[in-house]
């Protein structure tokens, strides 16, 4: 486990929150952890690696702000024993400047009150 926290660059919440779709229905439907390098979502289908992919996310309070960002599929784990949801790693490759400081705000927030 050790070596997995390693390679993180960037802390991230755990606290997980529901994808609300807007216009037609997002292929993201939870978020299990979001950092400002990247996220770790569920998804209804599977996405193979190294897809491009582009995530819109409304974070949740106390940030309550839209974030946009490409991204790299880097892993697709189908969910057990269910084997209809996929856990979907997902790096950010482009984000603006604004919304890494939304994601840090909200991680931050998570991490105090989980103390």
């Amino acid at each position: 486990m050790a070596r997995a926290e390693e390679r993180r660059v960037a802390p991230r919440s755990s606290r997980g929150f529901s994808v609300q779709s807007g216009e037609g229905d997002s292929l993201i439907k939870y978020i299990d952890n979001i950092s400002s390098s990247g996220v770790l979502c569920h998804t209804s289908q599977p996405i193979p690696e190294m897809t491009k992919f582009e995530v819109v996310l409304e974070l949740p309070e106390p940030v309550n702000r839209q974030v946009t960002a490409e991204g790299l599929v880097i892993r697709c784990d189908v969910e057990e024993p269910a084997h209809d949801q996929f856990r979907v790693a997902i790096l950010f490759t482009k984000i603006d400047e604004d919304d890494i400081k939304a994601i840090h705000a909200y991680v931050e927030y998570d991490l105090l009150e989980g103390e």
